[in-house]
């Protein structure tokens, strides 16, 4: 397969009957607990092989690590990325550290799949199932807590929303004797009442799904789907 399609991993015949997967990711922490961080990180870098049709099969850890991380740290994410790959019944052959200024973890990955059941970016049919491992949008999410932009910024655009709820009765009272139409001004104020709450009820959904990822992070596999069940009974 070559690099037309952008597929997640590199899948390379060995036989009429074996084709080697080949992937490799690694990221900075994008949760606080290193266990935690070390299984998100190793489960990203399996969830490759898996996309291309194959089983994992070995992996090698690539490890960055600053001076000041402690040798527990350094454990637990280690030991995290192996509950992952155990779960996944996948080995640890071994990896690469080096020392650097913030913490990365991943893995590269080989894996195994028949040559002709290699599945890739391309071919989708209307009709065709969609199956979504997580909630849509869950990148931009991740992406937003690791940077903290949204919990630095919650409390305060909440606060914003509710000033604005205060507000507006204010400002209103004063365009109600400056509009010679009462009609003009009451579907200001209804537009003005909806937008704002719906600015509330956005921020607290995000908020909601961010704690949720943050429950997830910790879960197996087979909690996760219990999860899901839990969900979809309700």
């Amino acid at each position: 397969m070559g690099f037309d399609t952008s597929d997640d991993a590199c899948v390379y015949r060995i036989t009429d009957e074996i084709a080697a997967i080949h992937t490799v990711d690694f990221f900075t922490p994008i949760v606080d607990d290193p266990f935690w961080f070390g299984q998100i990180a190793a489960a990203n870098a399996l969830s490759d092989v898996y996309a291309m049709g194959g089983r994992p099969a070995v992996a090698m850890n690539l490890l960055c690590v600053p001076g000041c991380l402690s040798q527990e740290t350094i454990r637990k994410i280690l030991e995290g990325g192996h509950q992952k790959a155990v779960e996944a019944g996948c080995v640890i052959a071994g990896g690469h550290t080096i020392q650097d200024d913030e913490p990365k973890y991943g893995l590269c990955v080989t894996g195994y799949v028949h040559p002709d059941k290699a599945l890739r970016n391309v071919g989708a049919r209307p009709g065709d199932a969609l199956v979504l491992t997580k909630p849509l949008g869950t990148g931009v999410l991740t992406t937003a807590a690791k940077a903290q932009a949204f919990e630095k910024n919650y409390r305060r655009m909440v606060r914003y929303g509710f000033l604005a709820i205060a507000l507006i009765p204010l400002i209103f009272l004063i365009l109600m004797f400056s509009l010679e139409s009462k009609i003009v001004f009451l579907t200001l104020w209804i537009i003005s009442i909806i937008a704002i709450s719906v600015w509330l009820i956005v921020i607290e959904y995000i908020h909601t799904k961010l704690e949720e990822q943050k429950e997830m992070a910790g879960m197996s596999y087979e909690e996760m789907l219990e999860n899901f069940r839990g969900k979809e009974a309700e």
